[in-house]
């Protein structure tokens, strides 16, 4: 598989090496790292007191099964943490082994966040896809 991408603003952002690259300039809300890893530790605890406030009523298996999918989301993300937005690379999700909810069993899931300053276009060979 192959993506393109263009920058909507055909704006091109120039590399450490002089080359010119399909990459959006981004900026965090801080520099400080620390306050960064703080506001994420902030909203996987926020989470957590969702999960254990929507699975209160529920047996400890379906509320053990509620953090399951809640750490599996995470893994997910945490693929993608370095992902190019401009490039994105597919990360696979919904395996045998982190399986949840209502998926296909016969199914093979892919996400990828993508920068909607970009245009994409995605090709490749079907197979035997429906």
């Amino acid at each position: 598989m192959t993506q393109m991408c263009q920058d909507t603003s055909g704006e091109m952002e120039p590399t450490s090496f002089g080359q010119k690259e399909c990459r959006p300039s981004v900026s965090d809300e801080t520099d400080d790292p620390k306050a960064g890893w703080d506001k994420f530790i902030d909203g996987l605890r926020a989470a957590v007191d969702r999960v254990d406030t929507l699975t209160a009523d529920l047996d400890p298996i379906e509320r053990a099964d509620g953090f399951r999918v809640l750490v599996h989301s995470l893994g997910v993300q945490l693929e993608g943490l370095e992902m190019d937005r401009a490039r994105p690379v597919p990360i696979r999700h919904n395996t045998w082994q982190t399986k949840f909810l209502l998926d296909n069993p016969d199914g093979r899931y892919w996400t990828f966040e993508v920068d909607p300053r970009y245009v994409y276009r995605l090709f490749g060979n079907v197979g035997e896809a429906a």
